[in-house]
């Protein structure tokens, strides 16, 4: 399998191809000779002396600037546990682009020459340990199937608020964020007994908030959530509103 990037121009005419020589989670031109890329943790190690989760290369794929280095020798099998939402990793606001990722706190602006911290998620300390990738590969597979810490599942803005999803095993949130008045103007949980119904906003319209989830989710639950009487968060606990309050969100 081979990944490439093919240019186009905007009447669609074909420019030119040309392969991308590392497996990735995600590439983003960065200017006119820099990419930036993120893998997620997957096996570059015959193509790379030094692995990196992010990094910066120039056009020739030479890496110029790396961040959260890994070594899959130690990863094994855990490798097939590192997930990344369907939506991909990055999100646009204000001519910027931005990466978050499950196994750390923060959002990252994606700089022209480096990553520059932007959100923090406090977790309290019950956040991917990334001890563990320097573990036996044994007790991080353990460690990352038992899903028992928390990341960011989504994350984008507006000029006025944050829209995050957050969770970890089969618990999961999702939030708006006032930077305005610095507190979450609205916390949900979209778990009901087994049922698990996601809601999760995608990007920002104007004033619109625009959302999905699969055609499948919403038409096995059409006769109870319709048009008509769909609310803003489908079930909100307690419990879960006060765990997500306990926790902050530190804008750079």
């Amino acid at each position: 399998m081979s990944y490439f990037i093919i240019e186009y121009d905007l009447k669609g005419n074909y420019i030119s191809q040309v392969k991308i020589p590392y497996w990735n989670r995600g590439i983003l031109p960065v200017s006119d000779d820099t990419y930036f890329i993120y893998s997620n943790y997957v096996n570059n190690s015959t193509n790379l002396s030094h692995e990196f989760n992010m990094f910066y290369t120039d056009k020739a794929f030479n890496i110029k600037k790396g961040y959260f280095p890994y070594k899959s020798k130690l990863i094994g099998d855990a490798a097939n546990h590192f997930s990344n939402p369907k939506q991909g990793n990055f999100y646009y606001f204000k001519s910027d682009f931005y990466i978050f990722d499950f196994y750390r706190e923060i959002v990252y602006k994606i700089g022209p020459e480096e990553l520059i911290p932007h959100i923090c998620f406090d977790f309290k300390g019950e956040s991917f340990n990334p001890e563990f990738l320097e573990k036996d590969p044994v007790v991080l597979n353990e460690y990352m199937k038992s899903r028992s810490f928390y990341g960011i599942g989504y994350c984008g803005e507006s000029e006025d608020h944050i829209f995050y999803s957050i969770g970890r095993s089969f618990e999961r949130w999702s939030g708006i964020y006032s930077k305005n008045t610095g507190t979450n103007i609205l916390c949900s949980s979209f778990i009901e007994g087994n049922d698990f119904i996601d809601f999760n906003i995608q990007t920002t319209y104007n004033s619109w908030l625009v959302s999905f989830t699969s055609i499948e989710s919403f038409f096995s639950k059409r006769e109870k959530y319709t048009q008509k009487n769909l609310p803003v968060n489908l079930h909100m606990s307690q419990k879960s509103l006060l765990k997500i309050l306990t926790r902050k969100i530190i804008l750079y």
